[in-house]
């Protein structure tokens, strides 16, 4: 860059003049720079079996419909570990509808990597108490990172985006502009949110069966390559109980809102009856988002919210 600099000065000089010059000008400061070149280098990143490192990351795609994404990413083999579909961004809900499962069904990890939100602080926690059951017990438990530093989920990312959120962001968007998609009270955003969290779940479902079957360069396959990891051997702690526990130890933690309880499952399962005879599956509906059917999304919505306000109490609609 400095021999570049100097030749827009009309100045030509060799790197090697240059650098010698720099040397004996101001030692000090090409020290400096030495060692910053070597300290910028970047580390190749590394996961040396399957169970080492956990990814864990959220996305915030289409939080303002209602939904919250989080995944985990084995850092060796790729393979998409668990996602969920959530209605709020929640340290508890993050814990039992992610984590424990896999605490439950795998094990535990020789390390998770996260970002510097707070929203993975029970995980954390429950990470650290079970690091004893980890395969390799020589690291840090968990270690947090920025986001775009978090490379493997965030890859992961890049396809959700673009064959899930996105398609479903653009409808969304396109509906608010014809006017058709009016929000009047907080109960019709809840079943819009519940309609958009039930359709992510489906996209979200095929894409991780087909990446985790991709063949990933230099690797392999993501199935094939799973193992066993630490299993807990003890019994896992809910989230309610998990949290108890953090803040009796003095941390702070966000309990879960009402996840709106406009109806119970009797009257969900008779309006998800009538819906699907009406307007067929959301596998049926996330096709006709792939198929860019921006009229048979728009109709599948508005029938969606209002056979869910039929089915509720009267006071609540």
């Amino acid at each position: 860059m400095t021999q570049g600099y100097l030749r827009t000065k009309g100045v030509r000089a060799s790197t090697t003049a240059i650098s010698k010059l720099q040397q004996q000008v101001d030692p000090q400061a090409f020290n400096t720079r030495l060692r910053g070149v070597k300290v910028l280098n970047p580390v190749p990143y590394r996961a040396d079996y399957f169970g080492h490192k956990l990814h864990l990351d959220q996305n915030e795609k289409l939080v303002m419909y209602g939904v919250f994404q989080v995944a985990c990413i084995d850092g060796y083999s790729s393979q998409i570990i668990k996602h969920v579909v959530l209605p709020e961004k929640n340290n508890v809900l993050i814990y039992d509808k992610l984590f424990k499962p896999i605490l439950d069904e795998k094990g535990v990890w020789s390390m998770l990597r996260t970002d510097h939100g707070t929203e993975f602080a029970l995980v954390q926690f429950a990470q650290n108490m079970f690091q004893g059951y980890r395969l390799s017990t020589e690291g840090l438990p968990f270690v947090q990172s920025y986001s775009k530093n978090n490379l493997r989920i965030e890859r992961w990312w890049v396809e959700v985006n673009h064959r899930v959120n996105y398609p479903i962001k653009k409808f969304l968007r396109d509906m608010e502009e014809n006017g058709s998609l009016i929000y009047r009270n907080d109960t019709r955003w809840f079943i819009v949110g519940e309609f958009c969290r039930r359709l992510c779940e489906i996209g979200i479902e095929r894409l991780v069966n087909s990446w985790n079957a991709h063949t990933v360069p230099h690797r392999g396959v993501p199935n094939d390559l799973e193992t066993p990891v630490g299993v807990v051997s003890e019994d896992i702690p809910t989230g309610t109980v998990l949290a108890n526990e953090y803040v009796r130890l003095g941390g702070s933690i966000t309990r879960p809102g009402a996840t709106h309880s406009i109806y119970d499952e009797v009257l969900a399962d008779a309006r998800d009856s009538h819906f699907f005879s009406v307007a067929g599956g959301f596998e049926d509906i996330y096709g006709f988002v792939m198929a860019n059917r921006f009229d048979l999304f728009q109709s599948c919505l508005h029938e969606y919210v209002n056979l869910t306000q039929q089915y509720l109490p009267v006071e609540e609609a």
